[in-house]
């Protein structure tokens, strides 16, 4: 489990004055990275393979919350389901995704 937080700033904006999507998408991810980060051999490395987002409501002030819990891990692959909430508790997106786990090359 983890959880990462993003506060809104203007730089995060696109065109319709409130936060890309991949200001939404970053903390989600990094959120799952650190929860499977716990869970690891020290001999072993992950990266993201795929990550489905849907995006619910714009964020375009206060913070959001990234909360990730894994769901699964394996020996080769680890799911990770992350919830992102505004500082309202609304939700803003949820998303589902699966990292590789590999041995790290020495």
């Amino acid at each position: 489990w983890a959880k990462v937080k993003l506060p809104y700033d203007k730089k995060l904006d696109h065109a319709y004055s409130s936060a890309h999507g991949a200001a939404v998408f970053a903390p989600a991810d990094s959120a799952v990275a650190m929860a499977l980060q716990t869970m690891v051999e020290k001999d072993e490395v992950f990266t993201t393979v795929e990550m489905k987002i849907n995006y619910i409501r714009p964020f375009a002030k206060g913070e959001i919350v990234a909360e990730a819990e894994i769901i699964h891990k394996g020996g080769n692959l680890a799911i990770g389901d992350v919830t992102v909430r505004d500082s309202k508790d609304r939700l803003v997106a949820k998303a589902l995704t699966t990292y590789m786990i590999m041995k790290r090359d020495r």
